[in-house]
């Protein structure tokens, strides 16, 4: 059940019994999500009245080390809750209805681009707002020709490298 545009609700149909309420306000609105329990008697109108708290928001740009905006960063933020986004236009991201906590944000380069991954820790408090601009670094790259005793190509060999990373 959603609310209407005064905020209203309501669930009908319920048995006698102790309820979790999950309330989960929309992605574009910087309001903290929120739960609680409450017992509801069957036949009976139980009113439960929710405020939602302003939640943190960090936001900011993925860019490359030219400060070129990366385009479909997937960006990955972990802490009190988790969350995930791909970069939008100009590389601009934003996380909304953060609650209070220390947090872990992590951008992966977009499939193909030869971007190394950032990640970062922070603390954010409850109604902050945090800029946090991203640059990944261009990754190196190895290249070269796989051929047998005669000098002839071998298609279809699978390289590995094992080291600071393993590809």
């Amino acid at each position: 059940d959603s609310t209407d545009a005064s905020g209203n609700y309501s669930v009908i149909k319920l048995l006698t019994g102790t309820y979790t309420v999950y309330v989960t306000p929309p992605s574009t609105l910087n309001l903290i999500p929120f739960n609680t329990t409450i017992g509801v008697t069957q036949g009976e109108t139980t009113s439960l009245n929710i405020t939602l708290l302003t939640g943190g928001i960090v936001r900011g740009f993925a860019l490359n080390e030219t400060g070129g905006p990366v385009l479909s960063a997937n960006l990955s933020l972990q802490g009190p809750v988790s969350r995930t986004m791909l970069s939008g236009p100009n590389g601009i991201y934003s996380f909304l209805g953060l609650p209070n906590g220390t947090y872990n944000l992590t951008a992966y380069s977009p499939l193909g681009a030869n971007l190394l991954p950032f990640n970062t820790s922070f603390n954010l408090v409850q109604g902050q707002e945090i800029l946090l601009n991203i640059t990944m670094a261009t990754g190196g790259v190895l290249q070269g020709v796989v051929k047998d005793e005669q000098g002839n190509a071998v298609e279809s060999a699978f390289v590995t490298l094992r080291g600071p990373v393993n590809k």
